[in-house]
């Protein structure tokens, strides 16, 4: 059968009925000679009127080819989701069922899953239970030898291994077995309080599911673990607690939302509505929970913490904290002024772009960093404000700070600021001069 178009008694266009692509390139050059409206086509071809707006779209991003209809993804019982995937390690390693003709008649039978033999197997291959076989090899061969032996296991150790080490091996790289704590009651018990101090680095929750995961289990997040022992002994959630006034918020509590948010920068996420794309369940072993706080959670704490205005009191306690365990070198700061655009409908003062040489709505971020180039204290401010004005004010800040970090005062003025030509000032200079006399001053004694 052929499918024609006829426009003032001539034949226009003509196409076998079956062709889809055809009768939407028609649609599509009737709508752009102008010899119909979108309306007009819908009623004719007797399609809707979107599907006439959205082949007039696909042509103009992709030409031809984005008329050409696509088969879907796929959509057959075999496709393996993260609930199919946990159901086949359920079964192996838990269920010790051998086999892949055995684990999927015990999927099916068990769980009412229909899984084909090579996603069985692609599972197992993805979590280390058994060698990835080549295309073409029957899959009715494999053999899933050494299912539950520990060597050549491919998931992340997460033992630690700088915290226990035993005659220059590690206990948790599989090496050492029960023959090598035969010498000695103590090396047994040195061994034992290693185990328990690094697994206390971590939650209950979060004991279970290491467990788990060594045996083959999938968790999206699970590397976040590996900062676990570094948050649970350094000072961020310490200084957040000294600082922000609120205990839980939405059933969660300060600590909880405050990792939430660390782990939201870790692992990239742009924005709080790009958070609607992490599995809560996945994500909430990091901080504990069986499912971590919705992006709105998050927002309505972030406001509620705006409301204390103790933002630059928290940055204070973080560069205290920086300079007291190290992670800041004192002697030397560089400063440097940069320009945050602002792009929101809040009403906020325009600054100047230096990259950009235009005036645009933004805050000025003032960084300070050390000798390595460590960022340890920054201040946001209006863009009323230039770096001129802070300057001084940094110094003042940085110096007041040492002297709380235990530093003596004769170190805390022997320190070298260097910043760029923005700062350049005979005012910023008299004040530096200024200092230096006061400094003399009190040297002498002059100066009480």
């Amino acid at each position: 059968r052929i499918s024609k178009v006829i426009i003032n008694a001539q034949d226009y266009m003509r196409w076998d009925s079956g062709d889809e692509a055809a009768r939407r390139m028609a649609i599509v050059q009737l709508y752009a000679c102008g010899l119909g409206r979108q309306s007009d086509l819908a009623r004719a071809f007797g399609v809707h009127v979107n599907s006439v707006q959205r082949y007039i779209a696909d042509f103009t991003r992709h030409g031809m080819q984005g008329l050409i209809s696509r088969s879907a993804g796929p959509k057959a019982r075999w496709k393996v989701t993260a609930r199919v995937r946990a159901k086949i390690l359920v079964t192996v390693l838990t269920e010790k069922i051998d086999g892949l003709e055995a684990i999927q008649k015990r999927l099916k039978e068990g769980w009412h899953e229909e899984v084909s033999l090579p996603s069985i197997s692609r599972v197992l291959a993805e979590n280390g239970l058994c060698e990835e076989q080549p295309n073409g090899s029957p899959y009715n061969e494999v053999t899933q030898g050494e299912l539950f032996s520990n060597e050549h296991v491919k998931q992340l150790p997460l033992a630690f291994d700088g915290e226990r080490q035993m005659h220059g091996r590690s206990v948790g790289d599989g090496a050492i077995n029960e023959n090598d704590f035969a010498h000695t009651d103590q090396a047994r018990e040195n061994h034992l309080m290693g185990e328990a101090r690094v697994r206390s680095d971590y939650s209950q929750r979060q004991r279970v599911y290491l467990d788990i995961l060594e045996q083959g289990a999938y968790n999206a997040y699970a590397g976040g673990f590996l900062f676990a022992p570094l948050l649970n002994r350094g000072f961020y959630l310490s200084a957040l607690r000294d600082v922000i006034n609120i205990r839980t918020y939405n059933g969660y509590s300060l600590e909880e939302l405050c990792l939430t948010l660390f782990y939201f920068d870790i692992f990239g996420f742009q924005s709080l509505e790009d958070f609607k794309r992490a599995y809560a369940e996945e994500f909430g072993l990091l901080i504990g929970r069986t499912k971590s706080p919705s992006h709105f959670t998050l927002r309505r704490f972030l406001h509620a913490v705006r409301q204390l205005d103790k933002s630059e009191e928290l940055i204070d306690k973080f560069a205290l904290g920086y300079l007291s365990h190290g992670a800041a070198t004192w002697g030397v700061m560089y400063i440097d002024g940069h320009f945050l655009p602002y792009y929101g409908t809040g009403l906020i003062s325009k600054g100047w772009h230096g990259v950009r040489q235009i005036p645009l709505k933004g805050s000025y971020n003032f960084l300070a960093v050390d000798e390595r180039f460590k960022p340890w204290l920054f201040l946001i401010r209006s863009s009323a404000e230039d770096l001129l004005q802070k300057i001084p004010e940094l110094i003042d800040k940085v110096k007041e700070i040492g002297l709380k970090a235990g530093l003596s005062r004769e170190r805390v003025d022997n320190l070298i600021v260097l910043f760029d030509r923005e700062g350049y000032s005979a005012e910023l200079y008299r004040y530096l001069v200024r200092t230096e006399q006061l400094r003399s001053w009190r040297r002498s004694g002059s100066c009480s």
